[in-house]
């Protein structure tokens, strides 16, 4: 199945890339990189995305290229080398070839990453390279060693993290409009999200109907 190269810029300067990825859902994969940052997460790309945020902007995602799924690896890898190799100011913290499809079918299943991109992964994560180098919090390290939460703060933690993911706030929420159909004459057309909450549906029987792997549940098919 084809898949999209595609690049992140500031939209004030379109042709300075600063991310180079590979995806098939792009408005998926934009929404999960702008919500790593806004959560906090520490890598150079969404240090980037943070700096735009702070001037009120967000950053545009370009297809480069379109590519059939077999090919993803290696040109994701020969493109971040070739835009390196230009002096492009990549936020890629691997050479490439370890990206990943949201939602649906992973487009590795059934298959065996090359050697030679195992090879890069773990040497990019070997030694002073691995973000955990030197901060082993095993045993005594650990600030909590001999410790115990307090069932206050056990509470107040749990609560801090209510509806944090859930919902539209889900970094792999998906944003495919489906029409559903019942036999009684009832449309939906929609997320599957709003489906599934206005019918009370189960989860999984709606996933699997969107697979194809069952026909139909309580009536409703997938037009």
């Amino acid at each position: 199945m084809p898949t999209n190269l595609y690049v992140l810029v500031d939209p004030r300067a379109p042709t300075e890339y600063r991310y180079v990825g590979i995806t098939n859902q792009l408005k998926k994969r934009l929404n999960n990189h702008i919500w790593s940052s806004k959560m906090g997460k520490k890598t150079y790309k969404c240090n980037w995305i943070r700096s735009l945020f702070n001037v009120g902007i967000t950053p545009k995602i370009i297809v480069k290229a379109i590519i059939e799924d077999s090919m993803r690896s290696d040109m994701e890898i020969k493109y971040i080398l070739k835009l390196k190799t230009l002096g492009y100011r990549l936020t890629n913290t691997t050479d490439g070839g370890d990206g990943g499809q949201l939602g649906g079918v992973p487009w590795n299943k059934g298959k065996n990453m090359p050697l030679h991109i195992r090879n890069k992964i773990s040497k990019s994560l070997m030694g002073k390279l691995n973000p955990m180098y030197g901060r082993s919090q095993l045993g005594k390290l650990n600030p909590m060693y001999g410790k115990k939460h307090t069932i206050e703060s056990i509470e107040k933690n749990r609560k801090s993290h209510i509806g944090l993911q859930a919902g539209y706030n889900n970094p792999r929420f998906d944003y495919n409009i489906y029409t559903f159909k019942n036999i009684n004459g009832t449309t939906f057309v929609g997320y599957q999200y709003d489906f599934k909450k206005i019918y009370n549906l189960i989860s999984s029987k709606i996933t699997r109907l969107i697979h194809k792997q069952i026909k139909s549940y309580k009536g409703w098919v997938l037009q």
